[in-house]
């Protein structure tokens, strides 16, 4: 009988270690910096730019706000 016990609480042992060890590679995931986050930033930049260049040459259709700023000058 003491043998099934001492293989039972080396069992539940070896669980609770098992999910201690998987929660701390989770959280080590979730911490862990992005490894593509200086392209993010360098695209978010060539998308800035390119569309500060379309609104420079006009290839932006005018925001409902701004249409709506040009009727009440009208009026």
């Amino acid at each position: 009988m003491s043998d099934l016990k001492r293989k039972k609480t080396t069992l539940d042992r070896g669980e609770k270690e098992l999910s201690e060890r998987i929660q701390k590679k989770r959280d080590d995931i979730a911490n862990r910096a992005n490894p593509n986050h200086e392209k993010i930033e360098a695209c978010e930049q060539c998308i800035k730019i390119c569309n500060s260049l379309k609104k420079k040459h006009g290839l932006v259709p005018a925001t409902s706000e701004e249409v709506a700023q040009a009727v009440q000058k009208e009026i």
